[in-house]
């Protein structure tokens, strides 16, 4: 589940492996407008540690600093064939997913931030040194974060205005069967063959009213004492293949429900010779 954030509030981001006394920061290389590499540094009160999460229709966020201002979103470069994460210019006609993240918790105060772009395997680590970042997969304490709430943004910061309400909506769910009918299957002794039946019924139930409780019986057009096992087929929102069956097949299974028909029979003369011999006495 990701996390939520006030995009009315600064965060300080700290490092789990490393402790609170280290910060994400930004390095200063005089060219804040097209530049943002990251390392973590001592816990200060610089614009570089306080950091704005802000909601995106996607429903990942953008990350940005005080110091850079919202124009920098936390976002990936290549730097000697490694990606790393670092401040870019927002991209603002269209969604960029370099400038996407999620939050994702993994305890109280422990969070792991992937970035849409990259991919959910790989995460935000600090790979063991401090100048600079990197992604990793895996499951180090390198790759979580705390993010403490250290400032409310100030309403008279023109700068900072909170955002409209950003209308959050999660990637959809794959798209539901469209077809009104299911293929089940539809048992005859006599033929077994399978035939299609339909999830809506050919006409509506009927109450009975002879009773104080009244009852729903089955539609007649479904008589058949094998209705409750179609049903369970057509129930479910996938459809169910036919299954073919060969004539030999249909005849031997014909022929066994023949043979439990005689079986039946021969069981029922059985018990009327007992009773008889019961009725005389034996």
């Amino acid at each position: 589940m990701a996390m939520t954030f006030d995009p009315n509030t600064w965060y300080r981001i700290t490092n789990l492996a490393i402790g609170p006394s280290t910060a994400l920061d930004v390095v200063n290389t005089g060219q804040t407008s097209t530049q943002g590499p990251l390392r973590l540094d001592g816990t200060a009160n610089v614009s570089g540690q306080f950091w704005r999460l802000v909601l995106q229709p996607s429903c990942k966020y953008h990350l940005s600093t005080m110091y850079l201002g919202p124009e920098m979103i936390l976002s990936n470069t290549v730097i000697i064939n490694n990606t790393i994460p670092y401040l870019k210019p927002v991209v603002k006609d269209h969604p960029d997913p370099s400038q996407l993240w999620t939050v994702t918790p993994q305890g109280i105060g422990r969070n792991k931030l992937t970035n849409v772009d990259v991919g959910p395997d790989l995460f935000m680590d600090f790979c063991g040194r401090t100048e600079s970042l990197c992604f990793q997969g895996g499951d180090t304490l390198g790759q979580e974060w705390a993010l403490e709430a250290i400032g409310v943004i100030s309403p008279s910061n023109t700068l900072y205005a909170s955002p409209s309400n950003v209308a959050c909506i999660p990637s959809p769910l794959p798209p539901s069967p469209t077809s009104t009918a299911s293929v089940g299957l539809s048992f005859n002794l006599a033929t077994l063959t399978t035939s299609p039946i339909s999830t809506t019924s050919s006409s509506p139930p009927t109450t009975s009213s002879s009773s104080n409780l009244s009852s729903t019986t089955t539609p007649t057009a479904h008589s058949s004492a094998f209705f409750a096992i179609a049903s369970a087929f057509t129930a479910s929102p996938y459809a169910v293949p036919s299954v073919p069956t060969s004539a030999a097949t249909a005849a031997r299974l014909a022929g066994g429900g023949a043979g439990l028909e005689g079986g039946a029979a021969v069981l029922a003369l059985v018990l009327v010779g007992m009773v008889g011999l019961w009725g005389r006495g034996w």
